[in-house]
């Protein structure tokens, strides 16, 4: 025969299924603050420069300049769509690595480069630089998954720094861990709030008048994706002093780059020795 909850243990799962009716309740509200705004933006931008484009009256730059604002407002709500289908493949556990060869030098300097074209456009007062200090830049890794973890950063650096710098720093440790840190001079985060930042659909002000933009999605990607590559996502902030991220992952070289590496290194050793 079956054996019936006691009523204690009933109302400890009650009292379960309301701590998660909340936390949903939570995470919709997090949602709607987010979200909503972040898809009304670029559709309200697509549907304003599609009506203006249809006025035969328009120059050739004024076509230019609308057909730009489609562009960019289509490729915004593009990445923002991707973003919520890759932390929907995240939390059903479908998402695989798919690891190859990275030349990560080249990486970096691609992610410098966007991103110093979008300080640019968006006209903000900050300066970009980067420094990489890895001998042997073509690593097994997921690349995308980390170009997307090391860009998620920038932006939310981009977002909350008004003037000042950002410095992208990569190092590979050991031959065995990438190391990679981005470092800004913005607004900072409270330790009250330094935990919570990772939480899906959150942002230090989640009101629908928050003056930063962004659907609180990148963090909690980048914070995912760290757990799917067996590394990890830290930081380092204090509100007003700005904040360091840092990133660290696990590595591999392919069989004939680790022989190579074994057969100098032990050319170095000998040398080292009759000398």
């Amino acid at each position: 025969m079956e054996k019936r909850p006691t009523y204690c243990e009933l109302e400890e799962q009650l009292a379960e299924a309301l701590r998660r009716a909340e936390g949903a309740e939570e995470l919709k509200n997090a949602f709607l603050a987010n979200i909503s705004h972040e898809i009304r933006t670029p559709m309200n931008a697509i549907i304003g420069a599609s009506d203006i484009l249809r006025d035969e009256s328009l120059t050739n730059e004024e076509r230019n300049e609308f057909a730009s604002i489609l562009n960019i407002s289509s490729r915004s709500l593009l990445d923002l769509l991707n973003r919520i289908i890759d932390l929907s493949q995240l939390d059903s556990g479908i998402m695989k690595l798919h690891e190859s060869e990275t030349d990560l030098e080249a990486v970096i300097i691609r992610l410098y480069t966007i991103y110093e074209d979008k300080i640019k456009i968006l006209d903000k007062d900050i300066t970009i630089d980067y420094q990489i200090d890895c001998h042997n830049p073509n690593i097994i890794i997921d690349g995308e998954k980390l170009e997307k973890s090391i860009s998620y950063l920038l932006d939310n650096a981009i977002n909350f720094t008004q003037s000042g710098k950002i410095e992208l720093s990569c190092t590979l440790q050991d031959d065995q861990e990438i190391k990679i840190s981005v470092k800004d001079t913005g607004v900072g985060i409270s330790q009250e709030q330094q935990e919570s930042i990772f939480n899906r659909f959150n942002q230090v002000d989640n009101s629908y008048t928050r003056k930063q933009s962004g659907a609180g999605i990148g963090l909690s990607l980048c914070s995912r994706y760290m757990k799917l590559m067996r590394g990890s996502l830290k930081l380092e902030s204090e509100l007003g002093q700005g904040s360091t991220f840092f990133l660290s992952v696990p590595t591999s070289f392919k069989k004939e780059e680790l022989e190579e590496m074994e057969t100098n290194t032990g050319i170095q050793n000998r040398n080292s020795f009759v000398g």
